[in-house]
């Protein structure tokens, strides 16, 4: 099945807080040579609560957390700072899931009042069509960073920019548990998201693998990609582990199962 996923809010508004956070904010994110740090990328997938000691574990031994969206907060509730939070979507509402991290990577495109919310935001600029034209010119170079439809898959091209060749993903289900889409409890979408985008978090039912899954489209689409997506990332250099359940694991065990096989 194809998905079309495309951002709800418009091209003008989406440019206009472009412009305003590049005019606002100092500090952007530029690609940088790899290293040898191990980033560990953690979703909001129902088994990340089953993952909180092995991440920990990973914090302890030096591996960089990168929290995305609302994990932030879950990760603080078990006594985790992750080193960062990732944040991608442009909507107003996304101040609710920011929570305490060491760095706060927010992209350009978010609403102004997500980076008027952390202290000292690093910029990063995500990929979508037309935005070059409104970015003003910088003092130091900065990287355009790729993956599209989710946080979960940009944030993984934003680790490679960033110089990681080791990046561990947890959480990143695409389904549901029971009745719960994520491990944390998430905020009902804006009246005004709704009256645009009247599918936002309708349930889908999606079988693969002879096994039956409820999701959304969205993230159905972020299980569609995560293969091809890993295997990009792979050709060029990087080692990924995949600690979760759900959808997305299902997919990417059928793709590597096709591949032997091939």
């Amino acid at each position: 099945m194809e998905i079309d996923v495309f951002c709800i809010t418009p091209d003008e508004e989406l440019f206009s807080q472009v412009r305003e956070n590049c005019a606002s904010t100092r500090r952007w994110a530029k690609s940088v040579d790899p290293h040898d740090g191990v980033a560990v990328l953690v979703a909001g997938g129902p088994s990340l609560r089953s993952r909180i000691d092995a991440i920990k574990y990973r914090q302890e031994i030096g591996q960089k957390i990168f929290a995305l969206n609302g994990v932030c907060k879950l990760l603080n509730d078990n006594g985790i700072t992750p080193d960062y939070q990732v944040l991608l979507d442009p909507q107003e509402f996304l101040t609710a899931y920011i929570g305490k991290a060491k760095e706060y990577l927010v992209a350009s495109q978010c609403h102004p009042a997500v980076l008027a919310a952390v202290p000292d935001p690093v910029l990063w600029h995500f990929a979508v069509a037309g935005i070059e034209e409104h970015i003003p010119e910088h003092d130091d170079s900065y990287c355009m960073v790729g993956g599209g439809v989710t946080v979960g898959l940009t944030s993984m091209c934003l680790a490679y920019s960033m110089g990681y060749r080791t990046l561990h993903c947890y959480g990143y289900d695409s389904s549901y548990e029971n009745e719960a889409s994520h491990a944390y409890a998430v905020p009902s979408f804006p009246a005004e998201l709704i009256a645009h985008m009247p599918t936002a978090g309708e349930r889908v039912t999606v079988t693969t693998g002879g096994k039956t899954y409820i999701s959304t489209l969205c993230l159905t689409k972020q299980a569609q990609n995560f293969p091809k997506l890993c295997d990009d990332l792979m050709d060029m250099g990087c080692t990924i582990t995949l600690d979760c359940d759900g959808l997305l694991w299902a997919i990417t065990q059928q793709n590597l199962i096709a591949a032997l096989a091939a």
